[in-house]
C-alpha cells in the first residue's frame, strides 16, 4: 500500500511554507497541509502559497479554518459563505492547490449540547448542504480543486457526523468536483466499526486527515491503527493521509515516529 504523508503547516518549524516543507521532508513526511480562512484578505497568503507551489513545495489540500460555513443556520449566512467559498475556491485553484477539505458546520450547534434555538431535521439539513454542495462543484471543476466533505462528531456539528452520511450528500450532489474526508479522531467517535465504515464510503473517499482518540498525533491513543491501515490496503488507498490534530511533544520528536509507524504499519497490512 502506498500513500502520501502530509504534516500540519501550523505545527512545522520554519518561517515560511519553504522551510516548514523542508522539515516536514526531515521528519519522513511528503507534504504540508495548510488552513486557510474562508474571508478575510487572502492576497498575501496566496502569493506566498503559489511561490511555495513554484519552488516545489507540496501541499495536499488547505483547510477551512473558520466560517461561515455552508450549514449555518440563517439563510443569509449560507448564502454569504457560498459567496465567501466560491471565492476560495478560485483562488486556490489559481495558485495550485488541488483540494480544499471542509465540514458542513463547525461549532455552530449540536444536538448534544445546549443550543440557543430550533435545529432543522438532519435529514433536512443534509438535503440542502446536497444543494449548496452542488452549487460550489461548478466552481470545482473549473477551478480544478476538489472540495471534500468533512463529518465532524456530534459535538462540532449538527448534522453531518459519519462518513456514511458525508458520503450520502456528495452523492446527491452528484459531482466529480466532490469528495468524503475521513478524520480518524471524530471517527473514534462516531463511527462503530471502522472498517466497514471506510469501506461503505470507498468510493467517495479522496482524503484522510488523521488524530489519535484524545486528538493528539497517531499512536498517542486507543484508535485501532493496524485495523485502519489493513482497510486502507484492502480498498487500495493511495491518496494523502494529513495530519489534524496537536502533538504531544516537539515535532522533530513526534513527527518522526508517526511517520514510522504508518509507513511500517502499512508494510504489515499489504496482502
Amino acid at each position: 500500500m502506498t500513500f502520501r504523508l502530509a504534516a500540519q503547516d501550523g505545527t512545522l518549524p520554519g518561517d515560511c511554507f519553504q522551510h516548514r516543507f523542508e522539515a516536514a521532508q526531515r521528519y519522513g513526511f511528503d507534504g504540508i497541509e495548510i488552513a486557510v480562512p474562508v474571508t478575510g484578505d487572502n492576497e498575501d497568503r496566496l502569493a506566498r502559497i503559489e511561490s511555495a507551489v513554484q519552488r516545489g513545495v507540496q501541499i495536499s489540500s488547505a483547510v477551512v479554518a473558520s466560517g461561515p460555513f455552508i450549514g449555518e443556520l440563517e439563510p443569509a449566512d449560507r448564502r454569504r459563505a457560498v459567496r465567501h467559498l466560491s471565492l476560495l475556491i478560485d483562488q486556490l485553484g489559481s495558485v495550485g492547490v488541488p483540494a480544499l477539505v471542509m465540514p458542513h458546520s463547525f461549532g455552530i450547534a449540536s444536538r448534544h449540547l445546549p443550543t440557543s434555538g430550533p435545529l432543522p431535521p438532519a435529514e433536512e439539513a443534509r438535503l440542502r448542504a446536497a444543494e449548496t454542495l452542488g452549487v460550489l462543484s461548478e466552481r470545482a471543476a473549473a477551478a480544478g480543486v476538489l472540495v471534500c466533505l468533512e463529518p465532524l462528531n456530534r459535538y462540532e456539528d449538527y448534522a453531518v457526523n459519519t462518513l456514511s452520511e458525508a458520503a450520502a450528500v456528495v452523492e446527491a450532489a452528484a459531482s466529480p468536483a466532490l469528495a468524503v474526508v475521513a478524520d480518524t479522531f471524530h471517527m473514534s467517535i462516531e463511527e462503530r466499526d471502522i472498517s466497514r465504515s471506510l469501506r461503505s464510503a470507498a468510493r467517495f473517499l479522496s482524503h484522510i486527515q488523521l488524530g489519535d482518540s484524545d486528538r493528539l498525533e497517531p499512536g498517542h491513543g486507543h484508535f485501532d491503527w493496524p485495523v485502519f491501515l489493513s482497510t486502507l490496503a484492502e480498498l487500495s488507498y493511495d491518496g494523502w493521509l494529513a495530519m489534524e490534530c496537536g502533538l504531544s511533544g516537539p515535532p522533530e520528536h513526534v513527527l518522526p515516529h508517526v511517520s514510522r509507524l504508518l509507513r511500517n504499519g502499512a508494510r504489515r497490512a499489504e496482502p
